[in-house]
């Protein structure tokens, strides 16, 4: 924490000297700060909330979240210009305001896309509590106090990693801010390059946030990692103490509205706007609705936009793969902590911190040299688009190899060394038959993080290639229509199928033993 704070100090005094830079700087953190203020407590508070009801309600209303907060954040976008944007329902049907537009619309997407990770981190927090401490505190003591000096204390690391991780992600994301025109140190360099192609336009004033973001990111990494060998999956809507929680009727009134903003109205706003049917009449337009446009237009985008699936499906392979194994070389020798601990804790939080767009052009520089093969594996192949997703689905895979590679009995993996195996044999034999579980879970994560990617991936594709969230994007500068609206229910209902098998995973995973 004192390296983080005298790095702040640091970077703050060389962003002072460049007005440019200080006001990228000033964009960047208000709206980091402004994301963790609106998604941090109400996460924390949802995920506290959820666990301690122990009812099927809770299980359910968890994971409509958690796979809400699957969905890229351009779906998050096109759901919200369908409700409140310039032809969503508020301004057309209900003749209100814009209201999607400007810092809120930046502020109010970026907290929603955070949901994911603060329940995940809050749950895991709260859970990795000792149960037997709590039950022995509570009998000295009534339950709030337990919460604020037994609960509590034990589950802030999870909780600071969660707030570290929102400031992260929406600082090196750089979709919602280029649709809504704010100017932030991610959208800036995109801007910039996108416009140069090089990295000459904006890598001037990226370093220093650069440095910032990567000293949050490995502390957010550290206290996450911390919890890793503690905390189990395994019962984790289990009641935890005696007294009932959560069950009034303000924490259902609560949890209604959470709901009902995080999933009921942006799904129905893209049915809505997948359904529209305007009629021209004699004094005007009419505007309508019809379930079987609706329909029409989510069953028909896969065939309208075949090309772009394929090519997402393609790439999404390809990054899933290669991302697994890159993760496995990592993240196995680091489970005994040590060097090479230290090593995945700094590449992951490396490939966090740095924006994707830096990572594109980056590769795009290595792979401009004059030769041959080169420029035919960079505007032939899609070899630099999948090696730029690799380095940014990195953490993610890491960390489920890391914590999985920690359930592997190490004194198996001992006892077939002394038998005179060797470490392939002992792999296949002791190692695979614990990981088979989180490698697919691995996989699946990869998979949805490269087909739903835009920052690392939008510059690099190659002629003649158009994967479906860029497509997606593309259109979202001119408003979503019912076409798009239909592929992005379309896309929304693959997100939701691959994030139920990744629950699945984990569910297996945890009756490992």
């Amino acid at each position: 924490m004192a390296g983080l704070g005298l790095g702040t100090v640091a970077i703050g005094c060389v962003m002072w000297r460049n007005p440019v830079a200080s006001r990228l700087f000033a964009n960047t953190l208000f709206l980091a700060i402004a994301a963790v203020c609106l998604a941090w407590p109400v996460g924390v508070l949802a995920s506290w909330i959820l666990i301690r009801r122990a009812d099927r309600w809770a299980m359910a209303i968890f994971g409509l979240l958690v796979l809400m907060g699957l969905i890229p954040p351009y779906l998050h976008a096109a759901a919200w210009e369908a409700v409140a944007g310039a032809s969503g329902i508020v301004p057309l049907d209900w003749g209100g305001p814009v209201l999607l537009r400007g810092w809120p619309a930046a502020i109010w997407l970026h907290a929603i896309t955070a949901i994911l990770g603060v329940l995940l981190l809050s749950a895991w927090g709260w859970r990795s509590v000792p149960r037997e401490l709590e039950d022995l505190a509570s009998l000295d003591a009534t339950p709030r106090r337990v919460w604020w000096q037994v609960t509590l204390p034990l589950a802030s690391p999870a909780l600071v990693a969660a707030a570290a991780w929102i400031a992260v992600s929406v600082a090196t994301e750089m979709t919602v801010t280029d649709l809504f025109r704010i100017r932030t140190f991610a959208e800036e360099f995109y801007t910039a390059v996108a416009a140069t192609g090089t990295l000459q336009g904006g890598a001037w004033s990226i370093w220093p946030m650069v440095a910032f973001l990567g000293l949050v990111t490995a502390v957010a990494l550290w206290l996450a990692s911390t919890l890793a060998p503690h905390c189990r999956w395994t019962g984790l809507f289990a009641q935890r103490s005696r007294e009932p929680a959560g069950k009034s009727a303000g924490v259902g009134v609560f949890l209604g509205l959470l709901v009902m903003c995080l999933v009921i109205v942006p799904v129905l706003g893209l049915i809505r706007k997948a359904g529209l049917v305007v009629t021209r009449l004699d004094d005007g337009w009419s505007r309508g609705w019809e379930l079987r446009k609706a329909v029409e237009m989510v069953w028909s985008s896969p065939v309208d936009f075949h090309r772009e699936l394929l090519w997402s499906g393609i790439l999404g392979i390809l990054v899933a793969t290669g991302g697994m194994l890159l993760a496995w070389a990592i993240a196995w020798p680091a489970r005994r902590g040590g060097k090479w601990a230290a090593f995945a804790l700094g590449s992951s939080a490396l490939a966090l911190a740095v924006p994707g767009p830096v990572w594109a052009m980056g590769l795009l520089e290595a792979f401009s040299y004059p030769l041959p093969l080169l420029s035919y594996l960079r505007d032939r192949t899609l070899l630099v688009p999948v090696l730029a997703l690799c380095i940014k689905t990195l953490p993610w895979a890491v960390l489920v190899m890391w914590h999985g590679s920690r359930r592997v009995p190490e004194e198996l993996w001992e006892l077939s060394r002394l038998e005179g195996a060797t470490f392939w044999e002992r792999w296949w034999h002791v190692g695979l038959p614990w990981l088979r579980v989180p490698l697919a879970m691995t996989w699946l994560i990869g998979f949805c993080l490269a087909v739903g990617d835009l920052g690392a991936s939008l510059v690099l594709l190659p002629p003649g290639v158009m994967t479906l969230a860029a497509r997606i994007f593309d259109r979202l500068h001119t408003g979503a229509d019912a076409q798009v609206a239909g592929v992005c229910l379309f896309q929304m209902g693959l997100f939701w199928l691959l994030g139920g098998l990744v629950v699945t995973c984990a569910t297996r995973f945890n009756r490992l033993r």
